[in-house]
């Protein structure tokens, strides 16, 4: 892998987003790592950056593109889980957390490294859990938001390959 491939990465801090951080890091790319909590429990420095904020978000992509292009974008912040345990289904609240941060903002996240990645090249690669393609009768708003992933994904690279040919 070469050396200087810059990979940004959200939802960082912890379980797959470390994981991808460490092997990522033992491969010699350079990486912009960021959370909606602080990073705990490692040296590696994480941004605190809710990607629900979509200005903040759209700032620290560009602070880190300015530093070196970004070459990879890993999509990986993520809400999970079913209802609370005697509940239905989730409450208004938690259905539109997760609208927000699994569809919403992985959809932005994407169309600023677009912009971005414009006339160089690069990847997105969006991160999924199985709940969003096979459902739970316990959390019925996690598999609609595959929908809009699989939209993102198959649309980005035709747009992105129209601009960087002109």
């Amino acid at each position: 892998m070469n050396q200087t491939r810059h990979v940004a990465i959200t939802g960082a801090a912890g379980g797959l987003g470390h994981a991808l951080a460490t092997t990522l890091s033992n491969q010699g790319c350079r990486l912009s790592l960021s959370d909606v909590v602080a990073n705990e429990g490692t040296d590696r420095k994480i941004a605190v950056v809710d990607v629900r904020d979509a200005a903040a978000m759209t700032d620290w992509l560009t602070a880190c593109h300015d530093e070196q292009p970004i070459d990879w974008l890993i999509v990986n912040a993520a809400l999970g889980g079913p209802a609370p345990i005697g509940e239905p289904f989730e409450s208004d609240v938690r259905a539109a957390d997760l609208l927000a941060v699994n569809t919403l903002a992985a959809i932005e996240q994407c169309r600023v490294a677009t912009r971005l990645m414009a006339g160089r090249g690069g990847r997105i690669i969006l991160v999924a859990s199985l709940a969003a393609v096979l459902g739970n009768p316990n959390a019925p708003s996690m598999p609609p938001r595959r929908a809009p992933y699989e939209c993102s994904a198959t649309r980005s690279p035709l747009d992105f390959t129209e601009q960087r040919s002109r």
